[in-house]
């Protein structure tokens, strides 16, 4: 039997989807996820399939697993669905110690697009830039990956007290001071030009940075397409 799944919305559907598909002891080759987005859609002859109860499972899976799965759910590269279930089918059925073994090449791709996009959530902390506008200060930014819902509670932990949006190509959010809202991505505005964009310039001509002569280095950092959303980025020697 085959199983035409489209890919779960949230970590928490993944999560419930692959424990009922454990459950079952579905093989990873019987499982086909589509490239559509959006709710997780299961086919027609197993309509019941949502009302089934969520078992625990026998061997529960390595946190360590869960945790890295939990980010390479936001990864970009459609293989994730065929891997993560793979490696939680595995981890069920063929060896529960699979997490320990530093050679097998699930847990070495696993752990490349784990590292991956971390790289990519810190990079995002490290280069929005918010401007205001009408009071609330707004930014847009473009990773290489999904990870606004990754980085949105340091975000939120760092301007508490601030309206504020983020928008990318994928999501936005948006948080006044008490409840955080998702809604759908947007494409790059040139957004309002204010006073902050002078502070920033202001801050990077006056603080010593080591980076600022070694430009190679730097771009190795900070990729030249990051700099269009950084208003200091004019005072860089290209």
């Amino acid at each position: 039997m085959r199983w035409q799944l489209d890919p779960p919305g949230s970590f928490h559907e993944w999560q419930s989807t692959v424990s009922r598909l454990l459950d079952r002891k579905v093989p990873p080759v019987e499982i086909t996820w589509q490239s559509s987005q959006g709710t997780l859609l299961f086919d027609d002859r197993d309509n019941a399939w949502e009302r089934l109860p969520v078992k625990a499972l026998p061997h529960p899976l390595a946190p360590n697993f869960v945790s890295q799965a939990r980010w390479v759910f936001f990864h970009r590269d459609p293989g994730r669905w065929d891997l993560l279930y793979r490696l939680a089918y595995r981890l069920q059925f063929d060896n529960p110690r699979l997490w320990r073994d530093p050679l097998d090449l699930d847990m070495r791709q696993l752990r490349l697009w784990f590292q991956s996009i971390k790289r990519d959530a810190h990079k995002m902390t490290a280069f929005v830039r918010f401007k205001e506008d009408g009071g609330r200060y707004v930014a847009w930014y473009h990773p290489d990956h999904n990870v606004l819902p990754l980085v949105t509670p340091f975000f939120q932990d760092r301007f508490r007290t601030m309206n504020w949006r983020i928008a990318t190509p994928d999501v936005t959010a948006e948080w006044d001071g008490k409840e955080l809202r998702y809604s759908s991505g947007e494409t790059r505005e040139a957004g309002p030009v204010d006073e902050t964009d002078s502070a920033w310039r202001t801050y990077y001509r006056s603080t010593f940075n080591p980076s600022r002569v070694r430009v190679r280095a730097m771009k190795k950092e900070m990729p030249v397409r990051f700099w269009k959303g950084l208003p200091e980025s004019v005072e860089i020697a290209r």
